[in-house]
C-alpha cells in the first residue's frame, strides 16, 4: 500500500482544527500540536486514532512533512487583550515553520490568516489587490505573520488564505475563546436559552462561508501549483444582514429543535453597515466549487450543542 502524504496541521485541535484534521485524516497521515489537552480534546482525540497529537511545547516529530496548514494564531480577542503576547506567539510559530523549511522538512505551507487584514473603513469589494490597513490587534498579529512567512527565503511552496467567518459544528465541547465567534454563539444561545440576544441592531452585515466550502477550498489548495502571488481570498463572496441570519436560525431551529427561539437586537453599531463583497473569483478559477449550504451547518451546529446541553 502507498504511502499517504504527511501533513502537519499547526492548533489542530482546536475549534477549526479539529474539524480540519478529522476530514483529512484519510487523505494524509496528520499530525497535529495542541496547547492543552482537556477532557473534552482528549475524548476528541480517541475518536480519530488516525491522528497523532504533539504538545506545541514538545519537538515535532524527526520527520519530513509534505504539507503544513497553520491554524495557531490567537483569537481576536486574545489579541484585543494582549497584542504584544499575540505577536510573540504568532511569529514564533512562524519560526517553526520557516525552520521545518529551512531544514528540508516541509515542503508546503497553507497559512489561514484573515479577511480583517484589510481593515477599516469598511469597503463594498475587497480583492487580493488590496492594500492590507488593519486597525485592531488581531489584523496587525496576522499581517505581522502573514510578512514574516513570505519573507522567508526557504518558504517556496506558500498559500496564504484570508477566511471571512467559517462556520462549522465544533468536534468537541473545549471552544475556549472561539466560544464567542458570532454565529456559533447566536446558535449557542438558541438551544441552551431559548433565546437569541444579538448586542449589535442587526443592521451590520457579515461574510459567513460554511465549512464544507472552506474544506473544500483547502483540499484544493493542498494540491495545486504555487502561484506567483500567494494571497487568496475564501468567502462566500456575498454578505448577509445579521437580523437576517439571525431569523434564519430561528427557523432552523424549529425544524431542527421544535421551538422558535425569541429574538433580541441592542443598539450597538460597527463598521460593515452595508453589503459588501470579498471577492473570491482567484479561488473559483483555480477549481473551487463551493455549494454556500449555511442553513445545513446551522442544523449542525444546533444538533451540536442540543447534544451537549
Amino acid at each position: 500500500m502507498a504511502e499517504l502524504p504527511r501533513l502537519l496541521i499547526l492548533g489542530g485541535a482546536g475549534y477549526l482544527g479539529s474539524r480540519i484534521s478529522a476530514a483529512l485524516a484519510g487523505e494524509y497521515e496528520v499530525y497535529i500540536t495542541y496547547r492543552s489537552l482537556p477532557l473534552a480534546r482528549k475524548r476528541w482525540l480517541a475518536q480519530v486514532p488516525s491522528v497523532t497529537a504533539v504538545s506545541f511545547d514538545s519537538p515535532l516529530p524527526d520527520v519530513p512533512f509534505d504539507v503544513a496548514i497553520n491554524l495557531a494564531m490567537p483569537s481576536a480577542v486574545e489579541a484585543g487583550k494582549d497584542e504584544e503576547g499575540s505577536l510573540a506567539q504568532a511569529l514564533r510559530v512562524s519560526e517553526i515553520l520557516t525552520s521545518l523549511a529551512g531544514q528540508g522538512r516541509l515542503r508546503r505551507l497553507l497559512h489561514l490568516s484573515t479577511f480583517h487584514v484589510y481593515g477599516t473603513p469598511a469597503r463594498e469589494r475587497y480583492t487580493e489587490q488590496d492594500e492590507p490597513r488593519p486597525q485592531h490587534p488581531y489584523g496587525r498579529v496576522h499581517l505581522a505573520c502573514e510578512n514574516k512567512l513570505r519573507e522567508a527565503s526557504h518558504m517556496e511552496e506558500l498559500w496564504i488564505v484570508r477566511p471571512t467567518n467559517i462556520v462549522t459544528a465544533p468536534a468537541h465541547a473545549d471552544l475556549g475563546p472561539q466560544s464567542r465567534v458570532l454565529f456559533l454563539d447566536l446558535c449557542r444561545q438558541a438551544v441552551q436559552s431559548r433565546r437569541m440576544v444579538l448586542h449589535n441592531d442587526g443592521l451590520s452585515y457579515r461574510d459567513f462561508l460554511p465549512f464544507d466550502d472552506a474544506l473544500a477550498a483547502i483540499r484544493l489548495i493542498l494540491t495545486i501549483p504555487p502561484a506567483d502571488s500567494p494571497i487568496l481570498n475564501l468567502s462566500a463572496g456575498v454578505s448577509s444582514r445579521l437580523s437576517e441570519v439571525c431569523e434564519m436560525i430561528a427557523i432552523r431551529a424549529v425544524d431542527t429543535l421544535g421551538f422558535r427561539p425569541e429574538l433580541a437586537f441592542g443598539t450597538g453599531i460597527d463598521d460593515y453597515r452595508v453589503p459588501f463583497q470579498v471577492c473570491n473569483q482567484r479561488l473559483h478559477d483555480l477549481g473551487w466549487k463551493p455549494r454556500g449550504d449555511l442553513e445545513l451547518e446551522a442544523d449542525k451546529i444546533l444538533t451540536f450543542f442540543a447534544g451537549t446541553s
